[in-house]
C-alpha cells in the first residue's frame, strides 16, 4: 500500500495508481474490466467478479474503493512531503493513506485471503476500484 500512497493521484491523474491496482488484481488471478468515466484514458474504473456457487440463495457483496485524493493547496504549509508512503511506529503516512487507498488495500487484502484459504463462496463478490466515488 505504501507504493500506492506515493502516486499522487489527483483528478485528472489516477491511471498511474489504478495500473498499480490492475497489475495487483492481475497477480491475484482476478478477471477484470476497464471503464472510462470521462473522455481521457485516465479515469480507468476497474471492475472485477468472485463468482460464487449459489447466487439464488446467498447475497453478493459488493466492495467500493477510490484512488483519487484531494489536491494538494498550499504545498509550501505541509511539513513534510504529502507522498511519502512512509510507515513509521506502524502508521503509514501519507496523502490518501486513509481516504480511500486503505479501501483499495483491503479489497485485495480480502481476495487474497480467500484465495490463501481456498475458499468457495456461496455469494457473489463484486469488486469496483474506480477513479473517483463522486457520481455525476
Amino acid at each position: 500500500m505504501s507504493k500506492l500512497v506515493r502516486i499522487e493521484s489527483v483528478y485528472g491523474k489516477e491511471r498511474e495508481a489504478q495500473l498499480l491496482v490492475k497489475s495487483k488484481m492481475e497477480e491475484l488471478g482476478l478477471n477484470h474490466k476497464i471503464f472510462y468515466s470521462r473522455q481521457d484514458n485516465e479515469s480507468m474504473n476497474l471492475v472485477s467478479v468472485i463468482r460464487g456457487t449459489d447466487s439464488i440463495t446467498s447475497k453478493s457483496l459488493i466492495l467500493n474503493a477510490h484512488c483519487d485524493i484531494a489536491p494538494i493547496n498550499d504545498a509550501d504549509r505541509w511539513s513534510e512531503n504529502p507522498f511519502p508512503g512512509k510507515i513509521a511506529n506502524g502508521v503509514l503516512y501519507g496523502r490518501g493513506s486513509y481516504d480511500d487507498k486503505a479501501g483499495i488495500a483491503i479489497i485485495l487484502m480480502i481476495v487474497n485471503v480467500l484465495k490463501n484459504l481456498n475458499l468457495t463462496l456461496g455469494s457473489y463478490i463484486r469488486m469496483n476500484i474506480l477513479w473517483n466515488m463522486i457520481l455525476y
